[in-house]
């Protein structure tokens, strides 16, 4: 420790040793930034993709481009969704939301949803729990919340069994609704259900597509558009390509300001005695 009580003690008498310590502490709050931000472009490039495509004419998809979207690589799922009204309804009142209707394998890869029971499940994503939420009053304490466990082995404040109403054929019955707390998109108020193949096809609002990463080079947008198909949320996949570049280019720049902050520190140490000499 004689070192530190040399330095320290020449801290007090040498101002450069001062300036020598502001650009330490940068190097390393520069540096530890560069990570974090490295780490966060790494897991965001690693992430799943959703795509939402149709078709660029008027008629739904063709089974030959059904075909052509389950061969692409880095395919994890796939499905053809539809866009319904659900009405959920108790005592309390009732509360309406969106519901996309995707095939059970969609939920299960995609999502890591799947049906162990006999009743029907609807999951909802955090902005419609929280309606749900508000519109029921089903505000509990954390206590009351532990004691409520369902039979499935869930608690009963993450999941609640209602009367339901969904789409324009006002499909009726009870399920399970469920809170999906992560995996899903959260946007918007949204509701999720699987349906048979014969209902997707009969109302087919697009087809919904799980990639295992980002598309860096474009070529999953080229491929679909080869299959005479576009991309309905390509908004979406904008903003989350420009949060990307801009993690990147806070790394890149955190990197060139912790460089510059060591060339600054090295230069007083070696320079500065010179100086010091010549006085």
């Amino acid at each position: 420790m004689k070192w530190w009580t040399r330095f320290w003690k020449r801290r007090k008498q040498d101002d450069r040793i001062k300036i020598m310590l502001l650009f330490f502490i940068g190097v390393i709050g520069f540096f530890a930034d560069a990570v974090n931000s490295g780490i966060q472009v790494y897991n965001m490039m690693r992430s799943p993709v959703e795509y939402v495509v149709s078709n660029s004419s008027a008629s739904g998809l063709t089974s030959y481009q059904m075909s052509g979207i389950e061969t692409m690589e880095d395919i994890q799922a796939v499905s053809r969704q539809r866009e319904s009204s659900l009405t959920l309804s108790e005592s309390w009142g009732e509360m309406t939301v969106t519901c996309l209707e995707l095939s059970d394998d969609y939920l299960t890869l995609a999502y890591g949803m799947s049906e162990t029971g006999a009743m029907k499940v609807i999951y909802l994503n955090g902005m419609a729990w929280n309606q749900l939420m508000q519109a029921s009053g089903e505000i509990r304490s954390e206590s009351e919340q532990a004691d409520d466990i369902s039979e499935n082995g869930t608690e009963q404040a993450d999941s609640l069994q209602l009367d339901y109403k969904l789409g324009e054929e006002e499909i009726t019955g009870t399920a399970w609704i469920v809170y999906a707390k992560s995996g899903v998109p959260n946007d918007t108020a949204c509701a999720f259900c699987d349906a048979d193949s014969v209902r997707l096809s009969e109302g087919e609002t697009g087809v919904r597509i799980q990639m295992k990463g980002q598309d860096l080079d474009g070529t999953t947008v080229k491929q679909l558009g080869q299959f005479g198909l576009e991309v309905v949320n390509s908004g979406d996949i904008q903003q989350n390509s420009l949060k990307q570049e801009m993690q990147f280019l806070r790394m890149r720049y955190a990197v060139i300001a912790a460089l510059l902050c060591l060339a600054a520190l090295v230069s007083l140490k070696k320079y500065g005695r010179r100086i010091e000499y010549k006085k």
